[in-house]
């Protein structure tokens, strides 16, 4: 690792696509968010910080409120922050968030916590996600689910659900802005017809799969669109209809992810959440909490730190 190396600006347009990708793709915390072309349809816009040859990058996803600019965190991105090759040392971490524009009054963000160390420039909350290990056989994975996700699959069966491989982007699209988007803040119809570039994108690099429950009369009951990379099986975006869970929809396809990738070296994401009941029907899957940091910095005018 160059430590001499300096920590350039580089507007997105000068950004080599495929030495960024590489450091994404090849980085010890490598996560598909970070890739050029998926920050390009998530991000309204962004620049990226990079260090040495590609050896570390950052990006920084941008947009203008009240005539000020301000990072923000994409919908669909769990964690940015820091991808590099190597885990980084201290003094570098620091001259990478010393790097980030003054311009940018507002920054709420959420890092990977690979390449953090404490700064008092930022407040830092811990965010819950939920990992789990697939790198053994199923039945093992499957004697450590709780007994209430048990009787959930027992109770997807009776319903005469089945799994499916093949849903049509549009079709999950309009199921998910259904079914999910009304608990999304930001959601809208931009972030639809996003949406859909985003799994069609995925799906081109061949990093990206939609799966599905029907019943028997064919009618969708939950459906995921899951991202992936040599480590991770991300669930992305799942939605479940009300009848869906009711009878165990949505444990049904997790449980089928779970089963059909066992004894992969691999680790199924479920992004987390802190909301309550969502948080333990992950854990009832035996999936590990880890955390991740939300940043925030604001240098807002203080009228309007009121409004935010």
């Amino acid at each position: 690792m160059q430590s001499k190396s300096m920590i350039k600006l580089l507007e997105r347009g000068k950004i080599d696509d495929k030495k960024w990708n590489g450091c994404v793709h090849f980085g010890f915390n490598g996560l598909p968010y970070g890739y050029t072309w998926y920050l390009d349809v998530v991000g309204e816009q962004w620049k990226g910080l990079v260090f040495g040859d590609y050896e570390a990058v950052f990006p920084l996803v941008y947009n203008k409120k009240w005539g000020f600019s301000y990072l923000y965190q994409p919908l669909f991105t769990q964690q940015l922050g820091i991808f590099s090759l190597d885990p980084l040392p201290a003094k570098i971490i620091d001259q990478f968030y010393n790097t980030i524009p003054q311009e940018y009054r507002l920054i709420e963000i959420q890092v990977t916590p690979h390449n953090w160390k404490e700064r008092s420039d930022f407040e830092t909350t811990m965010r819950p996600n939920f990992l789990l290990d697939l790198n053994k056989p199923y039945e093992e994975t499957r004697a450590s689910y709780s007994s209430n996700l048990k009787r959930n699959l027992k109770q997807a069966e009776k319903a005469s659900n089945r799994i499916v491989n093949q849903v049509k982007v549009e079709e999950f699209a309009d199921f998910y802005r259904k079914h999910t988007a009304p608990k999304i803040a930001g959601y809208n119809k931009k972030t639809y017809f996003m949406m859909m570039r985003l799994i069609y994108n995925c799906q081109h690099y061949n990093i990206g799969f939609l799966n599905g429950v029907r019943n028997d009369k064919g009618e969708l009951q939950a459906a995921g669109f899951f991202i992936t990379n040599q480590k991770y099986i991300i669930n992305l975006a799942p939605a479940t209809s009300n009848n869906g869970r009711k009878n165990g929809a949505m444990a049904m396809l997790i449980d089928y992810i779970v089963r059909s990738n066992e004894n992969q070296a691999r680790t199924l994401d479920f992004e987390g959440s802190s909301i309550e009941s969502i948080a333990k029907f992950y854990k009832n899957f035996g999936a590990e909490e880890k955390k991740f940091l939300q940043l925030r910095k604001n240098k807002l005018p203080w009228i309007l730190k009121l409004l935010k």
